[in-house]
């Protein structure tokens, strides 16, 4: 889940960069991600112990009208933290009829997927670590399709697509379980943290919630860009994999997005606790960067008695 949409997103990312004129060359890459992609409705989580397709089904039948008749005219809606609480917590009927009725009202569908992807991003903030490793990956799914369903609807809005909106909400609800028990998120110690203490921490296994308390804490003294940045370097000095990537590229343009709320800071928090969860690695990367680099310079790799 994520993955096919996201490429997408990509996808056109890129043509924007290299020219529309490549489309033919880079646009048929998405056709096997989207013939191998998974009906999630067709799974067993989806439909026991609650029917979500067929909740979503009622939805996405009425969906059309409530756009038209609430004409995302609410440009100044801002409960962003309260719908996010309800996504997390709620019964997946009263989420999807408050949703439902945001958008009747006006609220702007791009508004509306945000506080998804942030509730998502949640997720790997509250995530304990007594839960199994692999459900690092759970969480991220859900994260990164719902920052994906947000990144399309701001490209490309259209009615179709805010069904993403509920789909990405449904999935929010599905891993509840992670968060039980609910690591909180870490109030601030008053500490001077640093980016060095960040990527220190980073050495070790087991640090993602001294990882989160570091990110806190700079956030406190109002250095996010920092941790953005902080974090960036981190994954870069890691033989980091797709998801860590991917995870880090939603968490930025989500964080971009609430930067002047605490949903921002939430957000960084999560990303933070998600590659801390997979740091250290061999860190081989950068011996194989600076043969490159060596080899480009004309360099030779060893000498005559080697």
């Amino acid at each position: 889940m994520g993955h096919t949409l996201d490429f997408a997103n990509k996808a056109f990312e890129l043509l924007d960069h290299i020219g529309w004129e490549h489309a033919e060359e880079v646009l048929p890459s998405l056709v096997p991600t989207m013939v191998d992609a998974q009906r999630m409705e067709e799974t067993s989580t989806w439909r026991n112990p609650v029917d979500l397709p067929g909740l979503l089904g009622e939805v996405h039948g009425e969906l059309a009208g409530l756009i038209d008749e609430g004409e995302q005219r609410l440009t100044g809606w801002n409960d962003h933290e309260e719908l996010a609480d309800l996504i997390l917590d709620g019964a997946p009927a009263h989420v999807l009829t408050e949703i439902k009725e945001l958008i009747r009202l006006g609220a702007p569908l791009t508004e509306l997927s945000a506080t998804v992807a942030y509730a998502a991003a949640r997720r790997s903030a509250h995530f304990h670590v007594s839960n199994s490793f692999n459900d690092w990956n759970t969480v991220h799914h859900t994260f990164t399709y719902a920052n994906a369903v947000d990144q399309a609807l701001r490209r490309a809005p259209s009615k179709l697509l805010a069904r993403g909106i509920f789909d990405g909400a449904m999935s929010v609800y599905l891993e509840r379980f992670l968060n039980v028990p609910k690591q909180p998120v870490p109030e601030p110690s008053g500490r001077a943290a640093k980016s060095e203490d960040v990527l220190a921490a980073l050495d070790s296994y087991g640090g993602v919630d001294d990882i989160a308390q570091l990110v806190a804490d700079m956030i406190d003294q109002g250095r996010q860009e920092e941790v953005v940045q902080t974090l960036g370097h981190a994954l870069l000095r890691e033989d980091a994999g797709f998801h860590q990537f991917q995870i880090y590229e939603a968490g930025v343009r989500q964080y971009r997005h609430f930067a002047q709320q605490p949903a921002g800071g939430h957000i960084l928090i999560g990303v933070a606790r998600f590659l801390a969860a997979h740091a250290p690695t061999v860190r081989s990367n950068g011996q194989t960067f600076d043969i490159a680099a060596r080899l480009h310079r004309g360099e030779a790799l060893y000498g005559e008695d080697e």
